[in-house]
């Protein structure tokens, strides 16, 4: 009876199902069969980066480790990660009645730069953007 109970068991980090549908669609297009579902390994990578812990102490009730690892670095490479988030922030603005991508944001630009731009010393910017946010958002 307890063995059941924790073989059901189901993380707060486990993604909804409606939050896979969305995942699923960026991740595996071709719905092609896996030894691990690729819904397991997201969950596994979810619980990590909420609870920090180490790839080889991952609990025994998602896929392997090192299965998991090879997937996270494979979809950190392919840049799957920023395609969810984007996917997500376009979803979210269209829930709330927006169009998918902001007319103004110095936010998202100057998120952008960083890195890139070293020798940036000044941003000049309108009364729109006056303020201690931006002011934040641009300090190193």
């Amino acid at each position: 009876m307890l063995i059941e109970f924790f073989r059901n068991f189901k993380y707060p980090t486990n993604l909804t199902d409606k939050q896979w549908q969305v995942t699923e669609i960026i991740l595996d297009p071709q719905h092609r069969k896996r030894k691990y579902p690729l819904r397991e390994i997201m969950n596994a990578i979810m619980y990590m980066v909420k609870t920090g812990c180490q790839w080889r102490m991952l609990p025994k009730d998602f896929p392997p480790y090192n299965t998991v690892f090879y997937y996270f670095n494979k979809w950190k490479l392919e840049g799957v990660f920023e395609e969810l988030v984007d996917t997500l922030h376009v979803i979210i603005r269209r829930l709330m009645g927006r169009e998918d991508t902001p007319s103004v944001g110095a936010h998202s630009v100057i998120d952008a730069m960083q890195g890139c731009v070293p020798r940036l010393k000044k941003i000049l910017a309108d009364g729109g953007y006056k303020g201690q946010k931006l002011i934040d958002a641009v300090r190193l």
